[in-house]
């Protein structure tokens, strides 16, 4: 009886311990240890019947799980329990018993090699992150796709720019046993893969830069683990008092969106820890409108400025509203008008969580419409809107975005005496963002229309100071923060300290600069001084943000204007600001620019005369040659009675051909070399997008195309008409 209550004893042993080995697989967790406690319990029930039979119960016992052990190391065979084994015992039950001995003395050692491999690769790759004690350190709570997003992206920026970084992914053990692509995609990046959580990975930050990023898919959790790491980073804590961290040189990420959090995060003493609370949506806004500024479609065009711009968000949402909120602290000079279904509701949400957006002595120009996007009534309201030059299309789902911006670009490209719109659309996937990118409709001339629809959204684009747009947000806050502290160049080491931290220490503080930035940087364009762009030098701006120093350069700004001539009402704006203490310029420059745009327009302006009069000459010595040739033809239809117009009219009409054919030939080789010329430059030279736009050749031929005509039916009727009053008296 004892051998067949063992017997199953141990197959449910080993069949729990693999129940609950799947179970923690499936929820993410490799936990091999429940398998192996289920092989090491069986183990026990297997042998102590043999060793029963020979001892007393609990001598027996001792000596089946010293037994066991022994499997686990190898130090013991299968013939010392399968040699006992006997028919006159076991009877029809010793080939099953057999068996299952037999497997379990295979699981055992099997399990141990697994641990010990385990436990040395673990060791590894803690050796491999302590030894780079030279590179700064990006460190995730979790391997997820987030996580890997946003590490792939850095060590693309972190490469063409020479930098060296190195990425860690926490708790890797989590998901590496259930999606092995994802462990696959980390090892490309040369990513350590760690087996504990964030919170235990104390590294020594006194020579490097140190950033963690708490990201895993539960807010409550991230904003958990931030808080415990801001309690161990802090106060008496033996991490911070042996002088391993340098709390000016971490930066804690935490991914978060609940207003719970902010309240949490606000509420600690952080000392000189830098603590970012990231909205990936509001954040995703923030740098979408700083690379399309609501400006952007004037810029494209060219056209003069209007006195109010028009933005159009379709979709309540998220992102919808914190679009429509950074819109408003972008600039004054706007209309804003959004689209939802909920308008109504979405009213009194918007009321309830921003009331001053909608108050009356706001005086911000907000109209909020209710109905479905798709309808007719979102047709007429659209067309009662006139000139649009801002749409966004936020519905929450990635397909109704993209099916929402190509029926908005549909209906804009519809209408006629309205300029043509930009439009963008959140996109969550990254490949989807691909393809909206790519968009484009074959017409029946075989051509391929683009929608020209700009993709944003999270996806790992948006990562804190890493990326271009990300950094420079993040560096006008900081410019804004020294300018309300009067920071200049002169000032002390303790003030600028004392700023940095009044910067990271409220998380409203820090979104309020930005926003700030973003409102100079639209308030100059709306002034006529050009476009605020923070000087692309990356490494030694990236250099003002380490050690204790990182406004050292928070006051160095550029700005472009489009007239160098303006260059005096510039300088005294300028020195006219709250903490601006120089500002550098170049008399000499400004007057050697203003006089080669001079001479090039005097030159201009004589070419043109030499090419008209050329032109015209030509046209006449052609025309001449003809009235030769025909002088005689020309005497008989004159005595035949033929009016002067009637001799005349052809040579008008053949020196007119001639001035139009010969300006459409140079025009359609220059379109063609234009198009060539732009997609050389645009695929040869991408840094050049960053500071230059090319006008698309339709927009530049729809008007010279007509002009060139017209001059060329000029030049043919002077040249001829001065040619047939000299040569033909009729």
């Amino acid at each position: 009886m004892i051998w067949k209550i063992c017997f199953a004893m141990a197959i449910l042993f080993v069949l729990a311990g693999t129940v609950v080995y799947i179970i923690c697989r499936k929820q993410g967790a490799s936990r091999i240890q429940y398998l192996g406690a289920g092989v090491f319990l069986a183990s026990v029930a297997m042998c102590f019947p043999v060793m029963n039979m020979q001892e007393n119960a609990g001598i027996a016992l001792a000596m089946c799980i010293s037994h066991s052990i022994r499997m686990f190391v190898v130090d013991t065979g299968a013939d010392d329990i399968l040699s006992m084994l006997t028919r006159d015992m076991l009877g029809s039950m010793l080939l099953p018993y057999k068996m299952l001995a037999a497997t379990l003395y295979l699981l055992a050692p099997v399990f141990t090699l697994g641990v010990v491999l385990q436990y040395f690769s673990n060791t590894f790759e803690r050796l491999r992150m302590r030894l780079k004690k030279k590179h700064d350190l990006y460190i995730f709570s979790e391997l997820n796709t987030r996580s890997l997003e946003i590490a792939t992206d850095m060590w693309s920026c972190a490469k063409k720019a020479g930098r060296r970084l190195e990425i860690v992914f926490c708790c890797s053990d989590k998901k590496d046993s259930v999606n092995t692509d994802q462990e696959k995609s980390a090892r490309k990046l040369n990513a350590v893969l760690l087996p504990e959580e964030i919170i235990h990975v104390r590294l020594n930050s006194q020579r490097r830069r140190v950033n963690y990023y708490i990201i895993s898919e539960d807010d409550d959790a991230n904003v958990d683990q931030t808080l415990k790491m801001i309690h161990d980073m802090t106060g008496g804590s033996a991490w911070y008092t042996k002088q391993r961290l340098c709390q000016r040189n971490v930066t804690l990420h935490c991914y978060a969106t609940n207003a719970e959090a902010e309240i949490l995060l606000d509420a600690k003493d952080k000392q000189d820890l830098k603590v970012v609370l990231v909205d990936e949506v509001r954040d995703a806004v923030y740098e979408q409108l700083y690379e399309y500024p609501l400006y952007t479609n004037q810029m494209k065009t060219g056209g003069a400025k209007q006195n109010t711009l028009t933005l159009l968000i379709v979709g309540g949402g998220k992102a919808g509203c914190e679009f429509l909120k950074a819109a408003v602290w972008s600039g004054q000079m706007i209309s804003y008008h959004l689209f939802d279904l909920e308008g109504t509701n979405l009213q009194e949400r918007l009321e309830e969580e921003c009331p001053e957006l909608l108050a009356e002595e706001g005086n911000y120009q907000i109209c909020i419409h209710e109905g479905d996007v798709f309808s007719g009534t979102m047709q007429s309201e659209l067309d009662a809107l006139g000139q649009v030059d801002y749409c966004v299309s936020a519905l929450g789902d990635d397909e109704r975005s993209i099916r929402a911006a190509v029926w908005m670009r549909r209906h804009f490209c519809a209408k006629t005496g309205y300029t043509k719109p930009f439009i963008c659309a959140y996109v969550q996937s990254l490949a989807k963002k691909m393809a909206v990118s790519e968009l484009s409709e074959n017409t029946r001339r075989k051509t391929s229309l683009s929608y020209d629809i700009v993709p944003f959204g999270c996806g790992g684009v948006y990562y804190g100071n890493e990326s271009d747009a990300a950094f420079v947000l993040e560096y006008l806050g900081l410019g804004v923060q020294s300018h309300y502290f009067r920071l200049n160049r002169g000032s002390d080491a303790e003030s600028r300290r004392y700023a940095v931290q009044n910067f990271y220490e409220k998380q409203g503080n820090r979104r309020s600069s930005i926003a700030n930035g973003m409102h100079i940087n639209t308030k100059l364009w709306e002034m006529g001084y050009g476009i605020l762009r923070v000087p692309e030098k990356g490494k030694e701006l990236a250099d003002g943000f380490k050690d204790d120093n990182p406004l050292s350069g928070s006051d160095n700004y550029e700005v472009y204007m489009s007239d160098v001539s303006k260059q005096k009402d510039v300088v005294s704006y300028a020195e006219k600001l709250d903490g601006v203490s120089k500002v550098n310029k170049s008399d000499v420059v400004a007057k050697t620019l203003t006089s080669v745009n001079r001479l090039i327009y005097y030159v201009s302006i004589v070419l043109i005369g030499i090419l008209l009069a050329v032109s015209i000459f030509l046209i006449s010595n052609t025309v001449t040659m003809g009235i030769t040739v025909r002088r005689e033809e020309i005497a008989i239809m004159k005595y035949l009675g033929a009016t002067d117009f009637f001799v005349r009219a052809p040579f008008l009409i053949e020196g007119m051909l001639i001035g139009l054919i010969g300006s459409l030939i140079p025009v359609c080789a220059l379109k063609v070399l234009y198009e060539k010329v732009i997609s050389f430059m645009t695929t040869e030279f991408t840094s050049l997008s960053r500071f230059m736009t090319f006008l698309p050749a339709g927009e530049i031929f729809k008007v010279l195309i007509p002009i060139s005509l017209i001059i060329g039916l000029g030049i043919g009727f002077i040249g001829s008409y001065l040619t047939l009053i000299k040569h033909i008296r009729v």
